[in-house]
């Protein structure tokens, strides 16, 4: 549905006006030592920081759904300007779970803008005003000001925050601080992460502690879990949701810090760890860490990543001593945990470590020690694949042995997983993708990514979004196997009732069959290197012999491959579909052959049917005559002639009854006859003759009286 080139990405996101404008003003500027994160895409909407300006751009990504050549000019963005610009260098844009606010923040501070209203056509930011004053508040101004040597490693926005408002940052004198935006200046917790932490720390002593590996670089935020808490003199138990927060230090160690935003006797707990490692190295699996990502999966899986370019895959998993596992510590006091909490029943279990591939070629002078810091990024999309940026480009890494770990942690039923568990023994090496390259050697000039956002949308599609240093915004379409598979139909849920095995649908279709032969180990990345990079022939050389050799055994040998077994497929197909021909030619004579034999049956179906009908009539006869001469009467019999005899004599009673009622109805016409011929007198009785008197009476004397006043009158007058 969106504007596609021909690989399937979105180039034309690249010609808005808005990374026009940015690499307009990156002609004055140098590019940035190290990869910065300073892109972000929510709901599909786009955000970018501009550096030269301090202020932040954003468009809306949903207009380029067909769009034309002539559209591409008319593109709009909007200025989203900070009431309150921060005068310290930004490294990183992130937006929050709500989409309401936007943190900004760098090395010296940090920063929080509230996004204004949307409406109006297209749902922009104050109905699509070109330039828009938004709200800034500087989160902890006060202690960055007056500690100069303080530096801000790492900042998140807190999961557990009911409102999205509460940040978690991590500076570089070892504390762990939590803030609400409402109150910008004070932290809601604070948490020390050192034996003997002091409130400020000298550069000497920061630079030692750093130098021995003892002071946190990352932190990571995973999913929440349930654990129930006891306390004493209360009855039953409380469920809580405990955020576990892992924390790495130099050396790598990782360290576990339960926390919770509701439950205020997680505000002073102490960290717990390290946690042991297995299995144990002498190296602790470097002492160079850099970056620390926690994946939503369960068990929870960790990703370490050291400066030379290693990425270690640790499962989290809980040693079961005893059933209280799930028991929190008890407390007295209602306000705090107990203190001294160093131990932690929890262990990581290194699955697999990796080495990622800087650069397609290796020179001679290559220094293998040299540092490559990495950012890891989370794919929203898919639990097991995340991403890594760095100086030399963006990678791709996708662990397939964590969903079926999750699927095997999961599953319920009497197998225990019996499949799964073959499935896992299985050796599943994680899969990593080198998409885009900006040192095609070691010895070229740095050329960091600036930023990295995943787009997934139905109107959108599925795209990874690079910004390189040159403000080039190159658009990758991932592939939808990587994706989570969407939940099955009611119809395809799985039942109590067992099927047959002919109706169960193949374990293995023919076309993961044909993926896991086109599957590539190795890719051609995308290059984009920085202008300053100046390549010699045999450089160039190589880079072409290294790229024509992963098409060549990548590519062409794997399609050679799918061909062949393309091939095999369709012969066996056709020899299959000819002898399904056959079959149904031999089913259509055979079904001829059961019309012909069905009429026939029919036919005597029908003839039997009347013959039997004619011999059930005459066995019937034959039973009636048969009873019929039979000497003696049956009771049955000798009881019905005793019912009719009595019936006879009942019937006459009825005839003589009849009888007489006719006698009486003509004799009583015949007196209504005589009687209506014989003229009737009216009668009236003595007790008539004298009310009708007295009535007489009585109106004789008021006619007298009235007479008596007429007279009376006609004299008066």
């Amino acid at each position: 549905m969106a504007c596609y080139d021909e690989n399937g990405s979105l180039e034309v996101l690249n010609s808005h006006p808005l990374f026009g404008i940015l690499r307009e003003n990156v002609k004055n500027s140098t590019n940035p030592d190290d990869s910065e994160e300073l892109m972000a895409v929510k709901d599909g909407d786009l955000y970018v920081w501009d550096k030269e300006h301090l202020h932040l751009l954003t468009a809306n990504l949903k207009v380029f759904v067909g769009p034309t050549d002539d559209d591409i000019a008319t593109f709009r963005y909007q200025i989203l300007l900070c009431t309150n610009a921060p005068i310290f260098e930004i490294e990183s844009v992130t937006l929050n779970e709500t989409s309401d606010y936007v943190m900004l923040h760098g090395q010296k501070g940090l920063a929080v803008l509230a996004l204004p209203r949307r409406y109006g056509k297209n749902s922009e930011f104050e109905g699509g005003k070109r330039k828009i004053n938004c709200r800034t508040m500087i989160i902890a101004e006060r202690l960055f000001i007056s500690n100069p040597s303080l530096k801000l490693l790492e900042a998140k926005w807190h999961p557990g925050s009911e409102t999205g408002m509460h940040i978690s940052i991590l500076t570089s004198d070892n504390i762990l601080r939590i803030y609400d935006i409402q109150a910008p200046q004070r932290p809601v917790q604070t948490h020390y992460l050192s034996e003997e932490p002091s409130p400020c720390l000298s550069s000497g002593s920061a630079s030692f502690q750093a130098a021995l590996g003892e002071v946190a670089i990352s932190f990571d935020i995973g999913p929440p879990q349930k654990v129930i808490t006891r306390r004493f003199g209360l009855r039953g138990h409380q469920k809580t949701l405990i955020y576990p927060i892992y924390i790495l230090k130099g050396n790598g160690d990782v360290y576990l810090l339960p926390n919770s935003l509701k439950d205020k006797r997680y505000v002073d707990t102490r960290l717990q760890g390290p946690l042991a490692m297995y299995p144990p190295a002498e190296d602790n699996y470097g002492l160079d860490a850099c970056a620390l990502l926690c994946l939503p999966c369960k068990p929870h899986v960790l990703v370490v990543g050291t400066s030379s370019g290693h990425l270690h895959h640790c499962l989290v998993l809980t040693t079961e001593e005893d059933d209280d596992e799930n028991v929190s510590v008890s407390s007295v006091d209602s306000g705090h945990l107990s203190t001294h909490v160093t131990e932690c029943d929890s262990s990581l279990y290194v699955y697999e470590t990796i080495e990622l591939p800087m650069s397609p070629i290796l020179s001679d002078d290559y220094d293998e020690e040299s540092p490559h810091p990495v950012r890891l990024h989370q794919d929203n999309g898919n639990a097991s694949r995340y991403y890594c940026t760095h100086n030399a480009g963006v990678h791709s890494v996708s662990l397939p042995w964590a969903k079926k770990l999750q699927q095997f942690c999961t599953e319920e039923g009497e197998n225990d997983g019996g499949d799964l568990l073959l499935a896992l023994r299985e050796d599943q090496p994680c899969r990593v993708e080198h998409l885009v390259c900006t040192q095609p050697i070691p010895t070229s000039p740095p050329s960091p990514i600036l930023g990295l956002a995943v787009v997934t949308d139905q109107l959108l599609g599925n795209h990874l979004l690079c910004l390189t240093s040159s403000y080039e915004c190159l658009s990758l379409p991932v592939s939808l196997e990587e994706f989570e598979p969407p939940p099955d139909l009611l119809f395809e849920m799985p039942s109590g009732v067992v099927r047959s095995p002919l109706k169960r649908p193949d374990t293995q279709p023919f076309q993961n069959s044909i993926k896991s032969l086109l599957k590539r180990s190795s890719t051609n990345p995308i290059l984009r290197s920085s202008t300053k990079a100046k390549l010699s022939p045999n450089e160039c050389f190589m880079l072409l012999g290294q790229a024509t050799k992963v098409l060549r055994e990548e590519y062409i040998l794997k399609q050679d491959l799918a061909r062949e077994a393309i091939g095999r497929k369709v012969k066996i197909l056709q020899e299959q579909k000819q002898q399904q021909q056959n079959d149904l030619k031999e089913c259509d004579d055979l079904k001829e052959t059961l019309g012909a034999k069905a009429e026939e049956l029919a036919d005597k179906y029908e003839n039997t049917k009347e013959e039997q009908n004619r011999l059930v009539a005459r066995i019937g006869s034959l039973l009636r005559q048969l009873q019929n001469r039979v000497p003696v009467l049956s009771d049955a019999e000798q009881s019905m002639k005793k019912e009719l005899a009595t019936m006879e004599e009942k019937l006459k009673h009825v005839s003589n009854s009849l009888e007489q009622v006719k006698l009486k109805h003509s004799y009583q016409k015949r007196s209504m006859k005589k009687d209506a011929k014989e003229p009737q007198t009216p009668v009236l009785n003595e007790n008539q003759t004298r009310k009708l008197k007295g009535l007489i009476k009585e109106e004789g004397e008021s006619i007298a009286g009235l007479v008596n006043k007429v007279k009376d009158i006609s004299i008066h007058l």
